[in-house]
């Protein structure tokens, strides 16, 4: 599955994208939309393979579609020339040349390495599993600043692995010169968010209660102390910080004070995941639909019509809709792309208001996908799927089928 693979097949395809694509997704908001075309058909350049797969924290579930697949595959970044990425196998960030695939440096830390670095005007911003974010010159990897997260050097076994009670699970976000961060995974253990000076790594604000918080859990009539519990890429809006929760919703923070808005975690039994979209005043969400133990299955369930996604509303937390059947999505101004049942639909949103309650109605283009797709960009004018053995691409205006190449 191309989530499995290392960098290889994808550095040979970023490769017709001139734009940077400075952190996971793109942006801030983790739309996956990019503005340069790509030149099909696509051919490989050069490859690198890594001398061994990514090491997941967590395996497959077995019973529902996977939440917490954030580290499954090396998410490269491309900036000023540079594809970057990093590595839960080895510890080790990489720089390479983007037009040769050559390799300009590298950075070796002491923990797993699960996320995408973030690149902000020339510095490349990198957080791990032991605890400490580093901001390093993209030129050469120097080392300009680095800040403990974690508020003491405590290491032990997690995730088969040696990282810090408090890891770095959410990546860095850097938006307008502020880095955003969390430490932390284990609520009872104390849960940080910070906000960075981008260009020293000053502390900003610093929210370090949101780990012990009297609330409802989401289980019926359950209450107790519990908190936020960070896993998944940071994504934000003009005004608030979305810190992902793995198998729950977001919690939602102020973006200029860290001020905790609101965490509705009961409400959400079977909404969430490690990723989630910004678009417009909403937020878009996985549901997984909850299975029987007894339909367990080796690895992890197939998509199915109970699946979907929510769609919550940014200033109040409320859940506004559901779109029933459908497991990937990517929106634009005027469109939303949806995957589910077989297919990828375009649909109209140019008119659309979420706020009403109801989905979008108006199908633009329906195109059958013969793969289980786990992952989806825009790239210009191209619908680009990435799925089971195979990388796709759709015309976006017609849904054409333009371009498809086997991956291994």
């Amino acid at each position: 599955m191309i989530r499995r693979l290392g960098v290889a097949t994808a550095c040979a395809a970023l490769l017709c994208v001139a734009a940077d694509w400075s952190m996971y997704k793109g942006d801030a908001t983790r739309s996956g939309v990019g503005t340069d075309s790509l030149a099909f058909p696509l051919s490989a350049q050069w490859s690198w393979r890594s001398p061994a797969p990514p090491q997941p924290a967590w395996p497959q579930p077995g019973k529902e579609l996977h939440r917490i697949d954030l580290d499954y595959a090396f998410q490269p970044v491309i900036a000023e020339g540079k594809v970057l990425f990093a590595s839960s196998a080895d510890n080790t960030l990489r720089c390479l040349d983007l037009s040769t695939g050559a390799r300009l440096w590298h950075l070796v830390t002491g923990a797993p390495l699960r996320f995408a670095p973030a690149v902000a005007d020339g510095k490349v911003y990198l957080a791990g599993d032991d605890g400490v974010v580093r901001c390093l010159s993209l030129a050469d990897g120097r080392q300009i600043w680095h800040f403990r997260a974690a508020p003491r050097d405590d290491m032990l076994l997690g995730n088969g692995r040696m990282t810090s009670r408090w890891p770095l699970r959410s990546g860095v976000l850097v938006r307008d010169g502020v880095a955003y961060v969390t430490a932390g995974l284990w609520p009872s253990q104390g849960i940080h968010v910070y906000a960075l000076a981008a260009d020293t790594g000053r502390v900003l604000w610093h929210n370090d209660n949101s780990g012990s918080v009297y609330m409802r859990f989401p289980h019926p009539v359950a209450s107790g102390f519990g908190g936020v519990a960070p896993q998944g890429y940071l994504l934000a809006s003009a005004d608030r910080l979305l810190v992902p929760t793995g198998r729950n919703i977001p919690a939602v923070f102020d973006l200029k004070t860290g001020k905790l808005l609101y965490y509705k975690a009961a409400e959400a039994l079977q909404d969430g995941g490690a990723w989630s979209t910004v678009w417009r005043d909403v937020m878009f969400t996985p549901i997984n639909r909850f299975t029987n133990p007894s339909e367990a299955r080796v690895g992890e369930a197939l998509p199915s019509g109970a699946d979907g996604m929510a769609v919550y509303s940014l200033k109040t937390g409320e859940k506004l809709l559901r779109l029933g059947g459908k497991y990937r999505l990517l929106a634009t101004r005027d469109c939303l792309f949806t995957i589910g049942g077989g297919a990828i639909e375009c649909l109209d949103v140019s008119q659309w208001d979420p706020m009403l309650g109801k989905p979008p109605s108006k199908v633009l283009w329906k195109q059958d996908l013969d793969t289980r797709a786990y992952t989806i960009a825009l790239a210009g004018k191209a619908l680009v799927i990435g799925g089971t053995n195979q990388v796709q691409a759709y015309d976006a205006a017609t849904g054409k089928p333009v371009w498809r190449a086997a991956v291994d």
